[in-house]
This record gives C-alpha cells, sequence and structure tokens, in this order.
C-alpha cells in the first residue's frame, strides 16, 4: 500500500484523506494549518516513508516552503529557472528524494506526476 501525505486540511485534503483507502494508499500523514504554519510542516522528517504527497494548502504557504529550498543543497536559485517556472505555477522538477524513493521501489520516476 503507497503511504500518502496530505497537506492542507480543508475541504478538498479532507475529502482526499477520506478517500484514500479505498484507492489504495495509507494516509501517512495530515498536515493542516495548525502543523503547516506557515509552510513549516514540510520537511524531510515528515516525508519520510512517504510515497505521495499532495497539497491542498494556499499559493503563499507553497511560496514559503519552496523558499526553504531556495540557495540550499537542492540547487535552487531565486532567480533560476525552476522557481521562475514554479512561480508562474508550472511544474516541479521530480525531487531528489522521490527519485530515491521511486529507485528503491524499482519505478520509473519520470512518471511520478501521472501515477494513478
Amino acid at each position: 500500500m503507497r503511504r500518502l501525505l496530505v497537506v492542507g486540511h480543508g475541504r478538498m485534503g479532507r475529502l482526499v484523506e477520506q478517500l484514500a483507502p479505498s484507492y489504495g494508499f495509507e494516509v501517512a500523514g495530515v498536515l493542516d494549518r495548525a502543523a503547516n504554519g506557515g509552510g513549516a510542516g514540510v520537511t524531510a522528517e515528515a516525508c519520510r516513508g512517504v510515497d505521495v504527497a499532495v497539497d491542498f494548502s494556499t499559493p503563499e504557504a507553497r511560496m514559503r516552503a519552496i523558499a526553504t529550498n531556495l540557495n540550499t543543497c537542492h540547487i535552487w536559485a531565486d532567480d533560476g529557472e525552476q522557481v521562475t517556472t514554479i512561480r508562474n505555477g508550472g511544474p516541479m522538477e521530480v525531487p531528489v528524494w522521490i527519485q530515491r524513493r521511486y529507485a528503491e521501489l524499482g519505478l520509473d520516476p519520470t512518471t511520478w506526476r501521472n501515477e494513478s
């Protein structure tokens, strides 16, 4: 069973949490507003052992979470192409931790957005 982290616990987050088991997912955790204030709850520890995370938080929280990766070992420069793409609503590159987890599971990491 795949492990799911739900980020944001409004109507959509609660619905996904409720329906996840019927789609073969175990809910590994839920980050509500209190647990994810300012995007601070999305950490490596919160994602450890998680196969999939869905983010239903606010655009502001998404930008704060992105800010934690700027100019770090993730090599996201504030003025770089990846950050510009995300700020414009585009998709994020496949994160290193997803690449590693997919490799552990014997899956192709380039398909992570297309998994059903």
